[in-house]
């Protein structure tokens, strides 16, 4: 499959990594309008949130926990409601934001107790679709999934018919996703490059020639 003309090389490298984003949209049932939340401002994360914009959200928010730097990328990809839970009445501003819940809720973490949380913050028959993989069990708070109507629906497997949306997204807005390469270092510096994105310092790291 062919990148169109506007879109750069380089870009290319991201089609992977967001067809996870996009399926979790699409699993989700996402449409033009939708109120959408993001846990986890990791690569997963940050493509949800860009892809979300670029399809039509009407409002798109980002949860981390010290991520001050991919929170920047973010905002350079033009997301700015951006909650980090280790800063002082973030969890006042998270539940101030969300009166009236999202319409989707999206999990980029793989961190248990994210899941009741981001049901937390859905509106009644809210999507929670999730992407991360954690190695702890979850415990659902039953009673609110039963009372709101709730839906989990799990993200794996991305069928081939994702790639065609990710590439037209791109296309559509190729300036929008540059921000998320964060990090462009000659091969030699490879594991310099892990590194960073092991100490969540770099969103998409490019390795060049």
């Amino acid at each position: 499959m062919e990148l169109p003309d506007n879109v750069p090389l380089e870009l290319g490298a991201l089609v992977e990594p967001l067809t996870t984003g996009a399926y979790a949209l699409e699993v989700a049932g996402f449409k033009a309008g939708d109120r959408v939340i993001v846990f986890g401002p990791g690569p997963i994360g940050q493509g949800a949130a860009a892809l979300a914009r670029v399809f039509g959200a009407s409002e798109v928010a980002v949860v981390g926990l010290r991520d001050a730097p991919r929170f920047e990328t973010l905002r350079a990809a033009g997301i700015t409601q951006l909650f980090d839970m280790a800063e002082e009445g973030a969890a006042e501003r998270l539940t101030e934001a969300a009166k009236g819940g999202f319409d989707i809720a999206i999990d980029a973490t793989g961190v248990a107790r994210v899941i009741n949380q981001a049901l937390g913050l859905l509106r009644p028959q809210g999507v929670l679709a999730v992407a991360g993989m954690g190695e702890e069990p979850a415990n659902v708070d039953m009673l609110k999934l039963v009372k709101n109507r709730l839906q989990i629906r799990g993200v794996s497997r991305m069928p081939p018919s994702i790639w065609p949306k990710v590439i037209s997204a791109l296309s559509a807005d190729p300036a929008g996703f540059e921000p998320l390469i964060s990090h462009r270092l000659p091969l030699a510096d490879a594991m310099a490059g892990l590194e960073l994105c092991r100490a969540g310092e770099a969103s998409k790291v490019l390795l060049l020639p």
